[in-house]
């Protein structure tokens, strides 16, 4: 049993009306593996958990005068976890569906269509390198049959539809992750 001022609801008390740092540190250290566990149970990934709690506790900084003391920390704590985890499932869904939607582009023969949006495109080649970045660009943004591609590059079109393969496997690989 905790003393009167000690409980999670005081600490918080604390920390959001004089930024008392170890009421917070009390706060994370109680709450920290608990929330790695929970988030880890949610995201199937102890990285992503990690981040996960880590930005959690950070908005708990950032929105200290949005605590009721009347009400139970914890509750509030993992609801904000809660929702850091679900954006990130959401997210690494959303990534997921563009590298699908991307490697459907790949293959198209020769004159394939744009895709609709090159930014959305380039935020998610970004995690690929130059090289890897440019030939899907090449290929998906500008619609560029591998001829032309091969031309650009200054390789085979087998070269070039390799690299593309390769790239797209990269990016799967990096976006799984996300």
């Amino acid at each position: 049993m905790h003393e009167p001022d000690t409980t999670d609801e005081a600490l918080m008390g604390r920390f959001r009306e004089v930024f008392d740092q170890p009421a917070f540190d009390a706060l994370l250290s109680r709450h920290y593996r608990r929330a790695l566990l929970v988030a880890q149970r949610l995201l199937g990934d102890h990285a992503a958990a990690e981040d996960a709690v880590q930005e959690a506790f950070v908005r708990v900084v950032r929105s200290r005068r949005e605590f009721d003391p009347a009400r139970s920390f914890a509750a509030w704590f993992y609801t904000i976890l809660r929702h850091i985890c679900t954006d990130l499932i959401r997210r690494r869904a959303r990534r997921a569906r563009q590298v699908e939607e991307l490697s459907q582009e790949l293959p198209a023969v020769e004159f394939g269509s744009p895709v609709q949006s090159s930014t959305a495109v380039a935020e998610l080649l970004r995690p690929l390198s130059p090289e890897d970045r440019e030939i899907l660009m090449f290929r998906v943004v500008e619609s560029l049959p591998f001829n032309e591609i091969a031309t650009r590059l200054g390789c085979s079109v087998e070269a070039a539809k390799k690299r593309a393969q390769r790239a797209l496997r990269l990016l799967r690989e990096r976006t799984d992750g996300v």
